[in-house]
């Protein structure tokens, strides 16, 4: 019984831990190790139990790494920032800074001159590439 017990704890320490590294495997191995607690109720040989907890881990930490290959971004942003508003909170020289999505990001205006541009104006990006949003009047 005491093993049972051993599974355990090391089990709901590894989902616990989950929660501070995100990495996921290591909640698979954490259920893995409550899976093999449960066939320590069953099963009184320590043999078996290491065993369960091994091949237990080794297949949900396969199918963690099967499923991350197949839904590969290849880089490419989840978010797409074309079409949302952002505003002008500074003029710069050749540029304009705006506040978007909670932080400051320097725009290239297009198709509207910097003098005719105020603080607070409203503009929509119009393209987005490596960190560098170009905007329109909206």
């Amino acid at each position: 019984m005491d093993i049972f017990y051993f599974f355990l704890i090391i089990g709901i320490i590894l989902i616990i831990l989950e929660i501070l590294f995100t990495t996921f495997y290591m909640f698979v191995i954490g259920v893995a190790f409550i899976l093999a607690s449960i066939i320590a109720l069953i099963f009184n040989s320590k043999l078996i139990i290491i065993l369960a907890a091994i091949i237990f881990s080794i297949i949900g930490c396969f199918i963690i790494k099967s499923y991350k290959l197949s839904h590969k971004n290849n880089g490419k942003m989840l978010i797409t920032h074309v079409g949302h508003k952002v505003e002008v909170i500074a003029i710069l020289a050749d540029k304009v800074r705006v506040s978007y999505s909670g932080s400051f990001w320097d725009a290239k205006v297009l198709n509207c001159p910097l003098d005719n541009i105020k603080i607070g104006d409203i503009f929509i990006i119009t393209k987005y590439d490596s960190n560098k949003l170009e905007v329109e009047r909206q």
